[in-house]
């Protein structure tokens, strides 16, 4: 009874303190207009921490090392402070597992009842403080969304480690292999449904050192994660025969082996030149609004006016393309385009400089008529007394000297929550619920297939803000031809977290896996030129207003990962059904014809 009393005292007591003044500190900025920074990790953490001791408050007082909370919370720390952000110890990540598959050898080795629930708990746990010290960020944009995403994804992650559990009992001679094939699974899985959220795909960890990756142009991503896993594994493997004094060097010898031979090859890589099939000078724009209370407050024409102070001294007569960022203008109903003010001065630009192809964000929308009209993006308003049916579209705008029409491009990629309502057709009973924690239940329009913007310079792929993040569905862009990728996005949503940061870098792998330059233009985050290698080149600073020039080299070189994909996520689904089929079937047999 001392030993909880003291606990409570000095762990739980002083967390809730903390968590109190967080949310304080968070509602007074919010009421006063101000972006909370890292006080959502801070409300997060200490929050969680606290409610784990409280939880555990039989087990705590008496930890001892090689418990399995203990296990379980180095891992979580480990990966969490080797994700890219604010400390982002890359080399962790390859280290980050092995605390977790200790704490799965402890339950099973262990006689306690049930196990499958054990293992769940601990690996929840692990998970929530690696997803709340990686991504807290996104409570910067929404409080509930943020917790949403930690919890669920910690979850799913979770499910990952039951499952090798109930492997390694029934088909205890692979050991820990099939925890490889199940985690990639769940990231294959994670960028297709409608609640993807594959931002902590362990290959983005490496997001930062293109110079040893440059191997993801044959892998894609996902033979990062699969580096990742086997180096965590072989470490495991090597550390367990080291305790039981068993021999480890012929093991260590394998494992440098597949450390150091991507490596090596990667960078043997880097130091290639890449083919180039010509260039043309570039200015893009990161006009620096603030878009919760900033942008809103500023009128669409001082809005122009800033954006034309920093891009006039930039072009010149060589300037061949102008990109602004995600939702620089709008909203304009598409059928008069032509009409808005803003339009017309970029107009002007085109006539000033006719070699000039603008391309940039904008929110538009279109009107479908006061007939009721079906279909997943139809929304309605009143207007004059009458239902007026439209449609609202993220969307990117290519405009050129050569002809009045437009080329458009919709968002297709949206993100769950502020976007679109996921599995709406099943969860129409939570809308209610969805709109009053900022979410929407009506989406943004779509469309089934990726368009370029061509010109008589080159094929541009139009990426917005979050399709940045999906490998295989932004190869699609390239395969239709696009020599170079805009990714136009607003990472202002975030405050000077490590949000805009990760963001910027994932960036860096989209360009080794299509061997294109990315143009990135951020409204306020990082804005930069990424080249076919995926080295960043003139980066921004966050809340900075500033207008950026450069030549930008087109490729049409057509990657293995091009051809094939994510044929590892394939792979990897089929190996985890051989797995999940034998599990089953020897659970399923009586012990005597196992």
């Amino acid at each position: 009874m001392k030993k909880k009393s003291t606990l409570l005292l000095t762990v739980i007591l002083p967390l809730l303190l903390i968590a109190v003044w967080m949310g304080v500190e968070i509602y007074s900025r919010a009421s006063k207009e101000l972006l909370w920074g890292h006080r959502p990790l801070f409300l997060f953490l200490s929050l969680w921490v606290a409610w784990v001791a409280w939880r555990r408050r039989k087990e705590v007082p008496d930890l001892k090392w090689d418990h399995p909370l203990s296990w379980s919370t180095l891992s979580g720390l480990v990966l969490g402070l080797g994700f890219p952000g604010d400390l982002g110890f890359t080399f962790l990540m390859f280290v980050g597992f092995v605390p977790l598959f200790r704490m799965e050898q402890l339950i099973a080795q262990g006689s306690e009842r049930p196990q499958r629930s054990r293992v769940f708990n601990y690996s929840f746990h692990a998970f929530v403080l690696w997803n709340i010290l990686s991504t807290y960020w996104l409570s910067n944009a929404s409080l509930s969304a943020g917790i949403f995403t930690i919890l669920a994804n910690s979850a799913l992650m979770a499910l990952t480690v039951v499952l090798l559990h109930q492997s390694r009992k029934i088909i205890p001679r692979f050991n820990f292999l099939p925890f490889v094939a199940y985690w990639l699974l769940f990231e294959y899985l994670h960028y297709r449904w409608e609640l993807s959220w594959p931002w902590l795909t362990l290959g983005n960890s490496l997001a930062e050192w293109p110079s040893l990756i440059q191997w993801y142009d044959h892998t894609g991503v996902l033979g990062g994660s699969l580096w990742i896993l086997f180096i965590n594994l072989m470490v495991f493997n090597g550390l367990t025969n080291y305790w039981k004094k068993e021999s480890w060097r012929s093991e260590a010898i394998i494992f440098l082996l597949v450390l150091l031979v991507p490596g090596l090859i990667s960078i043997y890589q880097w130091n290639i030149e890449r083919p180039a099939s010509g260039s043309a000078e570039v200015v893009v724009v990161q006009p620096n609004f603030e878009p919760h209370y900033v942008k809103p407050q500023i009128s669409s024409m001082n809005q122009m006016t800033r954006i034309m102070e920093l891009t006039t001294p930039k072009l010149s007569q060589q300037t061949e393309y102008l990109v602004f960022p995600e939702a620089t203008f709008g909203y304009f109903e598409l059928g008069r385009f032509e009409d808005y003010p803003q339009v017309r001065r970029l107009r002007d630009l085109l006539y000033q400089y006719p070699n000039l192809k603008i391309v940039g964000g904008f929110n538009l929308y279109k009107d479908l008529g006061t007939e009721p009209v079906d279909g997943p993006f139809v929304r309605v308003r009143e207007e004059n007394g009458q239902s007026v049916y439209y449609e609202v579209y993220n969307a990117a705008v290519q405009m050129t000297a050569e002809t009045n029409e437009i080329s458009i491009y919709k968002k297709s990629k949206l993100v769950p929550g502020p976007e679109f309502f996921p599995y709406s057709r099943f969860l129409s009973f939570l809308k209610p619920l969805v709109n009053q924690l900022g979410g929407t239940t009506a989406s943004f329009g779509t469309q089934e297939k990726r368009l370029n913007f061509e010109s008589s310079s080159t094929s541009i792929a139009p990426v917005i803000c979050y399709e940045s993040v999906f490998g295989e569905y932004l190869s699609e862009f390239t395969k239709r031809g696009a020599q170079a990728i805009a990714v136009m996005t607003n990472d202002g949503w975030w405050d000077k977290t490590a949000g805009h940061r990760q963001h910027a870098a994932i960036a860096n792998i989209r360009a080794i896996e299509n061997r294109r330059p990315i143009i990135r233009a951020a409204s306020t985050g990082i804005s930069c030129f990424i080249d076919n290698k995926g080295k960043a080149r003139q980066s921004t600073s966050y809340d900075e207003g500033v207008a950026i020039k450069s030549d930008v080299s087109f490729s049409n070189e057509l990657t293995f990962y091009l051809k094939w994909g994510d044929m590892i996520g394939r792979l990897a689904m089929f190996i985890s059904a051989l797995f999940l089929i034998n599990t089953l079937v020897k659970s399923l047999l009586p012990k005597s014809e196992e």
